[in-house]
């Protein structure tokens, strides 16, 4: 038997005519990698816009579900109202800007994290004063938590991971106690009136000033 031979015009064929090349994009491909790389810079450039260092403020009344429960529905709102009062009245003082309520307690912002330290120390010193002049079932304990970084303005709202890490630092605040994050301290002057304490290595909150218990 003879062995096949293949015309030599397919051999040149199927040699010279394949011109695909893996590590080519084809231009299709190209083009939708540019549009793709041009909206994600669009978008990147918006969130900029809406971009902020700021200081984020939680507060939380102590019990207030309970008093809710023992008390009814006007007494739960006459015990957050004084809570607002001693809180905006802090905002106003220390240049914070209220945000919204949790519920439970409020959150606010602060362009300076020292403001938003000394409006906690406020909060916490004026709710002791006025416990003093009140029998013990109307009394008021808070915990306030504060962090620093990065956020995403959202009409009046804020979002981002410095309101998260801001929100499980208050979850962490004994009654009467101001918790504030590394980033926060970080951030203070070093000649201050401010007096922080801290948890340790391993934490990364820090406790300012004394407790406020009733």
């Amino acid at each position: 038997v003879k062995p096949r031979r293949w015309p030599c015009s397919d051999v040149i064929h199927s040699t010279f005519n394949d011109n695909s090349d893996p590590g080519r994009m084809s231009d299709k491909t190209q083009g939708s990698l540019g549009l793709l790389l041009r909206e994600r810079a669009r978008i990147d450039a918006e969130l900029r816009r809406h971009q902020a260092e700021v200081a984020v403020l939680f507060t939380d009344v102590v019990g207030s579900t309970a008093y809710y429960d023992r008390f009814g529905n006007t007494a739960g709102i006459l015990l957050m109202q004084r809570h607002d009062d001693v809180t905006n009245a802090a905002l106003a003082r220390f240049n914070g800007r209220w945000i919204k309520s949790t519920g439970d307690g409020s959150m606010a912002e602060f362009s300076d994290p020292a403001q938003a330290v000394l409006a906690a120390m406020d909060m916490q010193r004026q709710l002791f004063e006025r416990n003093q002049k009140l029998p013990e079932p109307e009394r008021i304990q808070l915990r306030i938590g504060i962090n620093y970084g990065e956020v995403i303005r959202k009409n009046a709202d804020v979002w981002g991971n410095a309101v998260n890490v801001a929100a499980r630092v208050c979850a962490k605040c004994e009654p009467g106690q101001i918790l504030i994050s590394s980033a926060v301290h970080a951030q203070l002057p070093r000649e201050t009136d401010i007096r922080v304490v801290s948890l340790g290595r391993r934490s990364e909150e820090r406790r300012v000033g004394k407790e406020c218990r009733s």
